[in-house]
């Protein structure tokens, strides 16, 4: 049974391959290197000790809900209790992970992480920054983005340098 998955990414890669208008130019190292990259993560995870990184997420997201039950009672007092308007608890949660979001992303915290994990992609699997930077895409930059623009002609390694200021 533990077989299964492996089965499956087998399948699947036939039949991308299958598929493919060009065959020859398949591109096996990345493939390669993305399998390894999944393996070394879904190992981290399972082998471990997750319950300690699962159990402090877990509390950080009932400390996150509860913060946001908090403010959809302040905001629509007792409104927000009824169970026939779920959409308040909802809206609630929302807002208040797009405004955590939000504050980390002009802090410069998710920029950081996408940076550390798109140079990680850059050197494991030989892509380049703006191959690795479209893999990694959000609206992560203030200001001017004409590193990226298609008026420079072909993207810049230096794309990923410029999403942190490295």
């Amino acid at each position: 049974m533990r077989f299964v998955s492996l089965l499956g990414i087998g399948i699947i890669i036939l039949v991308a391959y299958a598929v493919s208008e060009r065959r020859d130019k398949a591109p096996w190292r990345l493939v390669c290197m993305g399998l390894v990259l999944q393996a070394a993560l879904g190992f981290l995870i399972l082998k471990t000790y997750p319950e300690h990184i699962f159990g402090a997420a877990d509390g950080l997201f009932k400390a996150i809900q509860r913060f946001s039950d908090i403010g959809a009672r302040f905001l629509f007092g007792g409104l927000a209790d009824r169970k026939d308007f779920v959409i308040l608890s909802m809206a609630s949660v929302i807002i208040f992970v797009s405004s955590i979001m939000a504050v980390l992303n002009y802090l410069r915290v998710v920029p950081l992480v996408m940076f550390v994990f798109a140079r990680m992609m850059q050197k494991t699997l030989r892509t380049s920054g703006a191959e690795t930077l479209s893999a990694m895409r959000m609206q992560t930059t203030h200001g001017d983005r004409s590193h990226d623009s298609p008026q420079n002609g072909a993207a810049s390694d230096d794309a990923l340098g410029a999403l942190y200021g490295g």
